[in-house]
This record gives C-alpha cells, structure tokens and sequence, in this order.
C-alpha cells in the first residue's frame, strides 16, 4: 500500500511539473533576428571596416620591411605569423566591439517587445516575431541617427 501510495503522488508530480513546463512553453515570446544583415547595418561597421583595413595596410607595409631585413625563410615564416596573428586580433577585437553592442541592442528590444528568447533567423523554420527591423531603428536611435536609405531599403 505504502508503494502504491508513493507510485501515486510520483505520478501526480510529473503531471503538474509536465502541465507546468508546457504551459510556460506555450507563453514564452520567441523572436529572430538576422544576425548577419545586423552586423553589416551596425552605424560603426563602415568606421570599424575602414580601421581594420587601415590596420592591415600599416601591418603588410610593416612585414614588408622587415622581411627585406630577414636572414633566411625560418625568419620569414616567423614574421608572417606574427603579423598575421597582429590582424587576427585585430580583427577579432573589432568584430567583438560590434557584437556586443549588437547583443545589447537586441536584449533592449527584446525586453520592450516582451520576447523570451530571441533566435538567429537561420534556425527559425516557422512563427516568431521578427525583430531585425526594430533592433536596426533602436541602434541607430541609440546614435542619434536615422536609418540610411540603403539598409531603410532592405526592409520594404
């Protein structure tokens, strides 16, 4: 008797906790982005491109030189990893400062939208909330900007 009564109360657990996590499922906001077009409409990606491709000329002008200088290939091959890794990491600084930013945009209006759990679009097969439009409005309203015509055009 004592194990069908806990069998019982088990069971009677589960149901709530299943009844409970699909009720919650069935009331979460799910919205998508299109991560990539952000990142491009970003109002600092044209700065932050125009900097990296400054800093890959500085550093091939840089490499250039001091392969001229080197001794022998073992020399080289040393100068071209380290100035390949200089744009490396470069790159991946400047690709991190637009990403934040981008991540901080899109919780912003996730959070005046009410949605849950924001998707890249590339993982959406059907339904949610589109909210690259509105992510690419409150960045550029975060820079005091509008919205050029070029990315405005994207959307219509």
């Amino acid at each position: 008797m004592a194990g069908r009564n806990k069998f019982a109360r088990l069971t009677v657990l589960v149901l709530l906790l299943t009844s409970f996590w699909s009720t919650a499922a069935a009331a979460m906001q799910i919205g998508f982005v299109d991560y990539e077009f952000l990142f491009s409409a970003h109002p600092e990606y044209p700065l932050k491109n125009q900097e990296y491709q400054q800093a890959v000329l500085e550093y091939n002008s840089e490499f250039e030189q001091k392969m001229e200088q080197a001794a022998d290939e073992n020399e080289i091959s040393e100068l071209y990893a380290y100035y390949s890794s200089l744009v490396a990491q470069f790159e991946e600084d400047l690709r991190i400062y637009i990403l934040n930013s981008l991540n901080q945009h899109i919780a912003k209006v996730a959070q005046e939208q009410q949605i849950d759990v924001v998707l890249v679009n590339t993982m959406v097969i059907y339904g949610g909330v589109d909210l690259t439009k509105s992510v690419v409005e409150e960045m550029y309203r975060a820079y005091g900007i509008s919205v050029p015509s070029y990315i405005r055009q994207h959307f219509e």
